[in-house]
């Protein structure tokens, strides 16, 4: 059973403006979006729930981008307001996703999903917090659900508005025992930070970093190896054309299975782990792909170095272990998991840069909160 409230679908302008007139009025908004990451090459934001109280109730609001045509400029105001609190949970990708797509940067910000890192809970997930903290028991059934696609049925809406209409309760909970913990500050500083995360414009990964990355790659000779690139590469080529995720053409499973192989014609690319339909749909680019792989020269195994950091000598691994350990203790005396104590990669930072200050530690890469909590340790250690 999902929590009350009245959705209302907002697909052309007027209705756009109309809902964030009623917007203006509220205290605070709750958010959520959703994009078909699970359907396409590139996800796009395909919807944005927002939720608000008014007259002592929840009400929701689903907007859709798509039939919006990027008109956002209503909710783009609403939503960059310093005045009211967007509660949001697991916020960095929403974040992003706003910013890349609707060019909405988000403002006062309290992530629900953070604050209860902060406050040491073991399990942070939406479903989880919804049932034990208000009883809500929260649908899994549109995780997959392809969210581009128009209509959207009627339980893929209720299952849109429900996480946003849970976050109220949720926030008031964590905003409690943040105030109780001493932990706001904390908070505030992330949230802030948060707000500062940019889009990944990123280019596609490499084909030969794929082929590394790929279970049973290792296995192969080098020969199968060049085949194994040339089909990832037809198979990324693929994906674009047709705006599926790469996976969706071929599991990575059937690729490696295919190098290994390397068929030649259609009865022996039926004897491969390729379904007998994407014989039909795929065959010919495939066996184009494995010709081109065979006439490629081998291709030996990456060494270890490359596309990775070197590991450190002795003396500065050790070094790192000490600082882990100092980090380790705190946490545990504060009920934190350490990593949102002081990433390791900071502490690598710190073995490197040898600050003597808490300045230092910050520009080292830890939040002030963090530095104020545990840098003493870490500075003793360091000056050991």
């Amino acid at each position: 059973m999902g929590p009350a409230g009245d959705t209302l679908w907002v697909d052309e302008p007027g209705a756009l403006a109309e809902l964030c007139r009623r917007l203006a009025d509220a205290r605070r908004l709750a958010l959520d979006t959703e994009a078909n990451g699970f359907h396409a090459y590139r996800p796009r934001l395909c919807l944005v729930q927002v939720a608000w109280e008014e007259n002592g109730r929840a009400r929701v609001a689903l907007a859709d981008p798509l039939a919006l045509e990027g008109q956002l400029d209503p909710l783009r105001e609403r939503l960059q307001s310093e005045r009211q609190e967007k509660i949001v949970h697991g916020a960095d990708y929403d974040v992003r996703l706003l910013k890349r797509d609707g060019e909405i940067a988000l403002k006062a910000l309290f992530d629900t999903e953070l604050g209860a890192r902060l406050l040491g809970y073991e399990r942070t997930g939406l479903s989880h917090l919804a049932e034990h903290i208000s009883g809500v028991r929260l649908s899994k059934s549109g995780r997959r659900t392809d969210w581009a696609r128009r209509p959207l049925s009627s339980a893929a809406r209720r299952y849109a508005a429900d996480d946003a209409l849970v976050l109220f309760a949720i926030r008031d909970e964590i905003g409690v025992a943040l105030h109780r913990a001493g932990r706001e500050q904390w908070a505030e500083e992330e949230f802030r930070r948060l707000e500062e995360v940019e889009p990944d414009t990123s280019a596609p990964p490499d084909a030969r970093a794929v082929v590394d990355s790929l279970p049973g790659c290792r296995a192969l000779d080098p020969e199968a190896r060049a085949v194994l690139l040339t089909l990832v590469e037809w198979r990324e080529r693929v994906a674009r054309s047709a705006d599926r995720p790469p996976g969706f053409v071929l599991p990575n499973r059937v690729l490696v299975d295919l190098a290994r192989r390397g068929p030649e014609s259609m009865s022996a690319l039926r004897a491969t782990a390729l379904a007998r339909p994407l014989v039909g749909r795929y065959g010919a680019g495939i066996l184009q792909a494995v010709s081109e792989g065979r006439s490629s020269p081998p291709l030996e195994r990456s060494k270890s170095s490359e596309g990775r950091a070197a590991r450190p000598d002795r003396p500065t691994a050790a070094a790192i272990g000490r600082l882990k350990q100092r980090r380790n203790a705190r946490a545990r005396a504060i009920g934190i998991d350490p990593g949102v104590l002081c990433a390791g990669e900071v502490l690598k930072t710190m073995v490197q840069d040898r600050p003597d200050d808490l300045e230092g530690l910050v520009r080292a890469g830890m939040r002030r909160w963090q530095a104020e909590v545990v840098g003493g340790d870490l500075l003793d250690e360091l000056a050991d």
